[in-house]
């Protein structure tokens, strides 16, 4: 049964896109930390020197924690995207499920069914 006309859900299609999420986010698991502490060092190792213009430089570029907070998002995303995909493919899972759930009940006259 259909509860949402032009929309269709195809499983298959679905677990595929997941599939592609789980392996990016596989790969942002890997890459982005490691990217994280490299900024990290190289900020430690203040490039911009001790002068009047590197101060300056120093002040602007470290100013709201910028790079610090770049670096603490590129180790937190990788979790917080895998766990999206994970909310994503249960959701669909639950709709799928109430939509057999709703076409059950509506051939037995509406009546609910209790799980």
């Amino acid at each position: 049964m259909n509860w949402w006309p032009g929309v269709d859900i195809v499983k298959p299609l679905v677990d595929e896109g997941t599939s592609q999420w789980s392996v990016m986010c596989g790969e942002m698991e890997q890459e982005l930390p490691p990217l994280a502490e490299q900024l990290l060092q190289c900020l430690a190792a203040e490039p911009w020197g001790d002068g009047v213009e590197g101060m300056a430089f120093k002040v602007k570029h470290l100013s709201d924690d910028g790079p610090a907070e770049l670096a603490a998002r590129c180790k937190r995303l990788p979790k917080e995207f895998v766990d999206a995909g994970a909310r994503v493919s249960k959701g669909i899972d639950n709709l799928l499920t109430t939509d057999v759930q709703g076409a059950y009940d509506m051939e037995r006259g509406g009546r609910s069914h209790q799980v």
